[in-house]
């Protein structure tokens, strides 16, 4: 079957749903994907990037809508498909991203830092200056001196 066609029997479906036609939107369905009456069908409804219809496998956009908490938060959801309730959580993943960078050691407590945390704006004197994030002080940036510092690679 063309993708085409597939595309429309799902169309069909669900408009069928909509109007409370459920035996004409669940054959629509069973056409559109092969199956046969009474043919179970595996839908994967865990761990998806919008919420899905675990009875159906209809896919709601803008999914975060749903929510207004963070991560864990449950919500009960009627599926604009097939009509049916089914609860929903959240799941929140984080992601990180590092990189490398110069270099300085702090000559207060020797602790080594982004060469970012140069800064001029810490002192009057407007010479470059470490602004140490381990002890908070503020040390000569050697290898600095009588350079300019752009307010790109200024911290602080």
């Amino acid at each position: 079957m063309s993708k085409g066609k597939v595309e429309e029997l799902k169309r069909e479906s669900i408009e069928a749903a909509r109007q409370g036609n459920i035996g004409k939107a669940i054959n629509k369905y069973n056409e559109a994907f092969g199956l046969k009456k009474g043919e179970p069908k595996e839908i994967d409804h865990e761990l998806t990037d919008e919420v899905v219809c675990p009875y159906c496998g209809y896919e709601h956009e803008a999914s975060y809508e749903m929510f207004d908490g963070g991560d864990g938060e449950e919500a009960v959801v009627q599926c604009n498909g097939c009509g049916k309730t089914h609860p929903v959580y959240m799941n929140i993943s984080v992601t990180y991203t590092s990189r490398k960078c110069n270099l300085v050691n702090c000559i207060h407590c020797g602790r080594e830092q982004p060469a970012e945390y140069i800064t001029t704006t810490r002192n009057e004197a407007k010479f470059p200056v470490l602004d140490c994030y381990a002890c908070r002080k503020l040390s000569p940036a050697s290898g600095y001196e009588g350079k300019e510092i752009s307010q790109e690679s200024e911290g602080g």
